[in-house]
């Protein structure tokens, strides 16, 4: 194999690696957006839980 030849497969190689470099950087994006959103669910609901819990407590 020629340098020529071997420095296109590097090149071509290396380029491979960055595109999928960044199709996983994009999913770690969205994981990173969907536990934000999952964790405001969380506090959103206990925070229900205990406003709940509050007034049954005070009905009582």
């Amino acid at each position: 194999m020629c340098l020529r030849s071997k420095s296109l497969t590097s090149a071509y190689r290396i380029k491979q690696i960055v595109v999928k470099v960044d199709e996983l950087m994009e999913l770690c994006d969205d994981l990173e957006e969907k536990l934000k959103q999952s964790q405001s669910t969380a506090e959103s609901l206990a925070s229900a839980v205990v406003a709940q819990l509050s007034n049954w407590n005070s009905a009582n």
